[in-house]
């Protein structure tokens, strides 16, 4: 097959693959899946709902957003989680085979049956009201992949569903129920070699801003 012909079958297959996974409601932001895609089966709450877990389901000394790591996800092999800064600039560096899905939050509001006001709830209901007064502060975000930036992304506006965190998590040593409010949005899987990506977000009310660069290296 000459190159030429084989670029185009390339495009093609790539085309049927993304085709296959997603379909559209409306323009996604550039580089990521739109908002009502399924990945493997998943929605974006599902997605949304496991990297909550993942995120504040773990004790400090071994947690991945304390570690500023990325991780395979545990629901599929195929779909890794980024971390989320906690307050601040962060860097930190991803290797990821072809073919991943890569999970990312810019910017969420979480409440929990295990902290304190501003950020507990009891019940679902509770933790439903809690998570839309925090995410409703959230005054800006931004996304950016390889120089591409997005601050569009009502779009990707996800709340969890109901989560029970184990023992010895995030917030506590004891186990709770969590909930989260924030954007959520999917990379489908990069071209081999290196890639940029970069989220911020700000909650004026609370001085709060955080910002994360994310150095992609897809083998």
């Amino acid at each position: 097959m000459r190159p030429l012909r084989a670029t185009a079958f390339r495009i093609f297959v790539a085309v049927l693959l993304l085709a296959s996974v997603a379909n559209a409601a409306g323009p996604p932001a550039a580089g990521f899946l739109p908002a009502n895609a399924r990945v493997h089966g998943y929605s974006l709450t599902d997605l949304a709902t496991a990297w909550t877990l993942w995120a504040f389901g773990s004790a400090p000394d071994v947690n991945p957003l304390l570690g500023v790591r990325c991780e395979q996800s545990p629901i599929d092999p195929r779909i890794y989680f980024l971390p989320v800064s906690l307050g601040g600039e962060w860097t930190t560096t991803c290797e990821v085979p072809a073919g991943t899905f890569l999970v990312l939050n810019v910017g969420l509001g979480e409440c929990s049956s295990l902290e304190a006001e501003p950020f507990f709830g009891a019940d679902e209901n509770s933790l439903l009201a809690c998570t839309d007064a925090l995410f409703n502060r959230l005054n800006y975000a931004e996304v950016g992949l390889d120089g591409v930036t997005a601050t569009d992304l009502n779009e990707y506006i996800v709340t969890t569903d109901p989560i029970t965190l184990p023992p010895n998590n995030l917030n506590s040593t004891e186990s709770g129920l969590s909930m989260s409010k924030g954007y959520f949005l999917v990379i489908p899987p990069l071209s081999p070699g290196t890639h940029t990506l970069r989220a911020y977000d700000e909650f004026a009310a609370f001085g709060f801003q955080a910002g994360i660069t994310y150095t992609i290296g897809v083998q």
